[in-house]
C-alpha cells in the first residue's frame, strides 16, 4: 500500500507498456525500472494541433494506432515538457514494431504516444477501456473534491474492483 493513496491502472498479459498511477496530486506513468514522470492534473487535455502555434505542456488519453478499421489501442500522449521527460519511458517501451504501427497517429497533433494498451487490429479495438480511462481522468481532472476522495483507499478499492470487473480489462488496483 502506498501512504500516498492512489489508483493504479497496469496493463495486464501486454509486454512493454506503461502504468499510470492516479493520485490526487499528479498521474505518474511508470514502467519497471525506469524513472517515473508526474503528469500534472491542470495539464490534462491541453493536447492541439501542431497548426495552433506553439507546443504546449499537455497530456491526455488517446487510441494508440489508427488502420482502416479505425482507431485502436490505449495511450497516453505527452506533449511539451512532459514529452521531453517522458525519453526513457518511450525508449523502454516503443520498439520499431509499435513506432511503425502508430506513425498514422502523429497527425496533426502535438506530442508523442506512450502505449497503456497497444493493438494493431479492430477486432479488440480497447475502446471501452480507452473510454472508460478517459472518462476517469476527465472527471478527476475537472474535480479537486474527486481527487482527494484518491487518498480514501476503501473508496479507491471499490472503484478498482468495480473498474476491473465491469470496464477494464487490465488490471486496476487501489495503493
Amino acid at each position: 500500500m502506498n501512504v500516498d493513496g492512489g489508483l493504479l491502472v497496469s496493463p495486464v498479459g501486454v509486454r512493454k507498456c506503461i502504468s499510470l498511477l492516479l493520485r490526487e496530486e499528479s498521474v505518474e506513468l511508470m514502467y519497471l525500472s525506469e524513472r517515473p514522470v508526474d503528469l500534472t492534473w491542470e495539464s490534462f487535455g491541453k493536447i492541439r494541433s501542431a497548426m495552433d502555434g506553439p507546443v504546449v505542456d499537455g497530456w491526455g488519453i488517446s487510441p494508440f494506432a489508427a488502420g482502416r478499421g479505425g482507431v485502436m489501442g490505449v495511450a497516453v500522449r505527452v506533449s511539451g515538457r512532459f514529452d521531453l521527460a517522458s525519453h526513457d519511458l518511450r525508449r523502454a517501451t516503443m520498439g520499431w514494431w509499435r513506432r511503425f504501427n502508430q506513425w498514422p497517429m502523429g497527425g496533426a497533433l502535438t506530442g508523442r504516444l506512450l502505449p497503456v494498451l497497444p493493438v494493431y487490429h479492430n477486432i479488440s479495438g480497447r475502446t471501452r477501456e480507452r473510454d472508460s480511462l478517459t472518462a476517469l481522468t476527465t472527471v478527476l481532472a475537472r474535480r479537486d473534491d474527486l481527487r482527494a476522495a484518491l487518498r480514501d483507499q476503501v473508496r479507491v478499492a471499490r472503484l478498482a474492483h468495480d473498474l476491473s470487473q465491469k470496464l477494464l480489462p487490465s488490471r486496476v488496483d487501489s495503493i
